[in-house]
């Protein structure tokens, strides 16, 4: 998983295809809606994907050895709590 993630990032670097990515937002909003592009990244990076259920972050894979449970464990709390974070984050 660590090796795919830094492979794709290598090449979204040597490709340059971040920056055109980043050019064509820019280019498509302009930077007067870089607040709202934080508060989406923040919404979607450190809410549903650190919490859910069977998501590949690390914090939800290192214990299931330890804990000897699988990467679903957990999954009808992990609903309710994406539902609440999908309607605050919304509002």
């Amino acid at each position: 998983m660590f090796l795919l993630g830094a492979i794709f990032g290598k090449v979204m670097e040597d490709s340059e295809a971040a920056d055109s990515v980043s050019r064509w937002l820019v280019g498509k909003f302009g930077l007067s809606s870089k607040r709202i592009f934080h508060v989406a990244l923040a919404l979607g990076s450190v809410t549903f994907t650190m919490t859910s259920a069977g998501s590949p972050e690390i914090q939800n894979w290192i214990p299931i050895e330890y804990l000897k449970t699988s990467p679903y464990a957990g999954w009808e709390v992990s609903i309710l709590v994406a539902v609440f974070m999908a309607v605050f984050g919304y509002w």
